[in-house]
């Protein structure tokens, strides 16, 4: 098929951008080359449909005569894919920050244009001071400026305390301070190990966050935010966490009417939640609500799709989430409305693991049971350990009391788990100890010593259902022990 390039390019653009590429492929001032303005005009009649016969190179040569042979149809793709690319660079460029016009006033310095540089400089600095968002552009922005006020002839001529290097330096530690502090939010996040010894980690935040105390506040949204990003992800207890996420959910929650929704904002948010998922997965059931609810901000605002398409990860934890949280029907219907818009190489098992969840929350087991079975083939090795440990959790409860079967799925899924050791090293702890405790469970001895040990145990996936199961077994025994001794 010819232009496979080509076709993907434009099925990764929306709509809208389809529309303003038409009028970019046809303006007289990008010169566009002939050819492959045809050749776009007749895409765009068979996009999102391209298929090997429209666009085999005999049914191209029939669009026009400037495309009779292969080595014409190339070369018209060819420099399509170029223009297009100049397309999504102008793109680009119009929905960045407008930083200082740093060329225009080395320009004027250059020229000695004194005046006319000081009124351009000003001009910027205003711009900048004045921008809502006060981010990482903003700061470096200003210790540009600071650099170009500060250096070249007229300043050196004039030294003086109003040509103070030490404005150069400060924007400098505070732009610096500020880029990373983002990047350790990113590093704890994703639990990066930094390679610096604790105390020298802890005196360098300590550092960053001194430079950036007198920005933070609501009048810097980006720095406020992120110092509390960092310390809300920083904290050890979950009362630490709290107070920082606290701030940032109050932010939030005072500017959500803003529209369009700031970027700090944005960026904030997707730690806020990822921190409700950490703590969640610590056993701290309330962050599963919390995380709901950060979802539902996300719809509200439009935000939870990221170009037409949801990541499977966090479709999934929506979904397990919502089990404990919100009702079937809310369940059921974030499933039908959300599933179409995952990646087409996810949908299928996601979508069906997502029904056997709310299954399994009504208690349809037998359909919920092969539900879980489909949702196995063809995904990953650590997706396919869940699903086996809530496919054992639904059979279960759907027959109690068929141990052979029961048993006999619990050495299949640690047989599978022992020929993956690799891709499941860092989970396997979790479902090792979810296998050996469903082993007990199905014991008829020892079930109090065994409830004992389990709470004791660290919160892993499973675990409360493992407790409330456990407890109620030991229950059914010490109402039958009394009934005895009446």
């Amino acid at each position: 098929m010819q232009f496979g390039k080509l076709t993907l390019t434009l099925k990764a653009l929306s709509a809208a951008q389809l529309k303003r590429l038409d009028k970019f492929v046809h303006s007289p001032y990008f010169s566009v080359y002939q050819p492959s303005v045809l050749v776009f005009e007749e895409l765009q009649k068979l996009h999102p449909h391209f298929s090997e016969t429209n666009l085999s190179s005999e049914a191209i040569s029939r669009w026009s005569k400037k495309l009779s042979t292969i080595k014409q149809q190339e070369t018209a793709g060819v420099r399509l894919l170029r223009a297009i690319e100049m397309f999504i660079i102008i793109e680009k460029a119009k929905n960045t920050l407008d930083l200082p016009n740093v060329n225009l006033l080395e320009e004027l310095r250059h020229l000695k244009l004194t005046a006319e540089f000081n009124k351009q400089l000003e001009k910027s600095i205003n711009a900048l001071n004045a921008d809502a968002e006060q981010n990482i552009d903003i700061f470096y922005g200003k210790h540009t400026l600071a650099e170009l006020q500060l250096n070249g002839f007229e300043a050196r001529l004039n030294r003086s305390n109003v040509h103070n290097i030490l404005p150069v330096l400060k924007t400098l530690d505070e732009f610096y301070a500020l880029k990373k502090l983002r990047y350790l939010c990113e590093a704890v996040n994703r639990k990066v190990s930094l390679s610096f010894a604790d105390d020298s980690h802890e005196q360098h935040v300590s550092t960053l966050l001194k430079i950036l105390q007198p920005y933070t506040n609501p009048k810097y949204p980006y720095v406020y935010l992120f110092v509390n990003v960092y310390q809300m992800l920083a904290a050890t207890t979950y009362e630490e966490s709290e107070i920082y996420y606290g701030l940032i959910k109050q932010y939030v929650t005072e500017h959500q009417k803003d529209k369009p929704v700031s970027q700090s904002i944005i960026e904030a948010v997707t730690y806020a939640h990822g921190n409700c998922i950490k703590w969640y997965n610590k056993g701290l059931a309330a962050a599963g609500n919390e995380f709901l609810w950060w979802i539902e901000w996300e719809r509200q605002h439009d935000l939870l799709l990221e170009n037409g398409r949801l990541q499977p990860i966090n479709f999934r934890n929506i979904i397990v989430m919502a089990l404990q949280h919100r009702s079937p029907q809310e369940i059921k219907a974030f499933i039908v409305h959300y599933s179409p818009f995952l990646p087409a190489e996810y949908r299928d098992a996601c979508t069906t693991f997502a029904l056997g969840l709310y299954q399994y929350r009504i208690k349809q087991h037998s359909k919920a049971a092969r539900s879980f079975a489909a949702a196995q083939a063809g995904t990953d090795v650590v997706f396919n350990c869940i699903v086996r440990r809530w496919q054992w959790m639904n059979l279960y409860e759907s027959n109690p009391t068929d141990v052979g079967i029961l048993l006999s799925q619990l050495e299949a899924f640690n047989k599978f788990q022992l020929r993956h050791k690799a891709q499941v090293k860092q989970v396997q702890s979790a479902f090792k100890l979810f296998i050996s405790y469903a082993e007990q469970l199905l014991r008829a001895d020892a079930l109090e010593t065994e409830l004992l040990r389990l709470k004791a145990e660290p919160h892993f996936a499973g675990k409360p259902w493992l407790l409330e199961q456990l407890q109620l077994k030991v229950d059914v025994q010490t109402r039958s022990k009394e009934k005895l001794t009446e």
